[in-house]
């Protein structure tokens, strides 16, 4: 597969208020800020993350107005979290994390990764008329998976999620109506060449449509990296064949002193007319404590590349 640039160079950068959503002790993101995804409803941006406190994980919404937006001022809704981790014994009663968010036939569904106490990871859901209240579906968990990324085609539904001890690839898994799910029998996407910068493992997929064109921006370690070092670029029109960006990666962690400067994972992106905002999670080098996950903002400006088959 080749590629080709119709219109303006692709540039990325980092907004200059990075972290857009910083850790806030005593509240429901005291630890941690991470996992984001973009959604646009009405004339509001809602940018809705996990954050960690007392040692669980909950999902919550940040808002921003569509007129003016540069990627950054987004303000607590005041009802966070809006997703809480489930009674004990469920699915989800630790951790609740990496929210994707996608609307079919007036209903939003968010998509999750639930994990249990006893450290199963599990997509489940939870759905909304208005994108400020979350009921979660009633017959989660839907399959064991993490990471999840939704998108809806003319199919139904299709995540793309990583396999909980497996994580060296991407999977694949379709339903018509949300409730019956079928699993790729083999990863979708997997690590690139032996010693490259995404040889050792990929993750954290993300899907973006535009213009019959699927993306999927992912993050890459090195064999035998801790954490990621950059967000690349692939491209498909099936969901099954992907074909990596020869730009690749789009993206590199920050420097040894920034916040980012650790490990850096693409969240749920959104365009807004000629530029795509891509929040993702940042961490530094330091320990945990000192340095935690927050959420950062890159812009991209320009047309993505498209696949010539």
């Amino acid at each position: 597969m080749r590629f080709t640039q119709r219109g303006p160079a692709l540039t990325v950068e980092r907004v200059r208020d990075n972290p857009v959503v910083a850790v806030a002790p005593w509240t429901w993101r005291d630890r941690e800020a991470g996992t984001p995804c973009l959604v646009r409803i009405g004339g509001r941006i809602e940018l809705l993350c996990h954050g960690h406190f007392g040692g669980r994980d909950r999902i919550g919404r940040l808002t921003a107005a569509v007129a003016g937006f540069c990627g950054t001022g987004f303000a607590e809704s005041g009802s966070n979290p809006v997703l809480d981790t489930g009674a004990g014994g469920t699915a989800d009663d630790l951790r609740v994390r990496y929210p994707s968010v996608v609307e079919r036939a007036g209903v939003m569904y968010c998509f999750y990764e639930g994990r249990d106490e006893r450290g199963s990871s599990h997509v489940c859901a939870a759905v909304s008329r208005d994108g400020s209240r979350w009921a979660k579906y009633p017959r989660n968990p839907l399959f064991p998976g993490c990471e999840p990324s939704a998108i809806v085609t003319d199919r139904g539904f299709v995540v793309l999620h990583t396999r909980p001890g497996a994580h060296a690839g991407i999977w694949a898994a379709d339903s018509a109506d949300g409730t019956e799910w079928t699993v790729s029998p083999a990863a979708v996407f997997g690590p690139g060449a032996p010693g490259s910068w995404d040889g050792g493992r990929v993750g954290s997929p993300r899907i973006h449509a535009e213009q019959g064109v699927y993306y999927l921006f992912y993050a890459g370690w090195r064999e035998g990296a801790e954490w990621p070092e950059g967000i690349g670029l692939a491209m498909s029109q099936d969901l099954r064949r992907w074909r990596r960006w020869p730009g690749n990666p789009l993206v590199v962690r920050g420097g040894s002193a920034d916040w980012d400067g650790g490990g850096i994972w693409p969240g749920g992106a959104l365009r807004l007319e000629d530029v795509l905002y891509l929040p993702y999670e940042g961490l530094g080098f330091a320990r945990l404590t000192a340095s935690p996950p927050q959420v950062g903002m890159l812009v991209l400006r320009g047309c993505l590349p498209r696949p010539v088959v």
